[in-house]
């Protein structure tokens, strides 16, 4: 009798998000902050300012992470900052930045900490043609650009998804596979549950 092939080894899930919670206990937000808070802008969450429908086929995509915590807190990430090459059609560009490790989500510090994407480099993702770019941050631009980086991004048929926690987990600039899975309650952020899936096998 033939030997049975051996079982393959159980790919490993990383969970990438923050719950979204009723009580935003220790929440150090302003005014401005707790109103969008109340449109879904809380926790791990899809920013969908044009009020677009997420594509069904976006619920798995390839993805990459990409490393900055080194400068991205003393001036924007630029075109010489990723590697191109590595960035296909239809992938989730995964930034790294540290600060949710760093200050924790909701405090103070986290939500005040210098972070962006030059607009070089958001039309370059554009360009590209990628599904997500998501953030352990609080958005790809600050301020008032904040959300006409959203804007921009969904008219391309691209979605910002920010406040990802665990990156520190994944590989960088290597290849896996994401799970995307939204909750639409209706206002311009939907909460998100993203899973990495670590395997050696991404998503084509």
């Amino acid at each position: 009798m033939s030997a049975k092939p051996p079982i393959p080894a159980a790919p490993t899930y990383i969970d990438l998000s923050l719950p979204w919670a009723a009580d935003e206990t220790g929440f150090e937000a302003n005014d401005r902050e707790e109103a969008l808070m109340r449109l879904g802008h809380r926790g791990t969450h899809l920013d969908r300012v044009l009020r677009t429908a997420v594509p069904l086929e976006y619920f798995k995509s390839r993805a990459l992470a990409f490393e900055v915590g080194a400068f991205c807190r003393e001036r924007a990430v630029g075109l010489a900052d990723l590697p191109w090459e590595l960035v296909r059609a239809r992938d989730f560009v995964l930034i790294r930045t540290g600060a949710l490790e760093r200050h924790g989500y909701g405090s103070r510090a986290y939500l005040d900490e210098f972070f962006e994407l030059s607009w070089e480099v958001i039309d370059k993702l554009i360009e590209r043609q990628v599904r997500f770019i998501g953030v352990d941050a609080r958005g790809i631009r600050r301020n008032a650009e904040h959300a006409e980086a959203d804007a921009r991004c969904e008219r391309a048929g691209i979605y910002v998804i920010e406040n990802l926690a665990g990156t520190e987990r994944l590989p960088p600039a290597s290849p896996f596979t994401i799970y995307v899975m939204g909750f639409d309650l209706g206002g311009t952020g939907i909460p998100c549950r993203c899973l990495a899936e670590l395997d050696g096998k991404a998503a084509p």
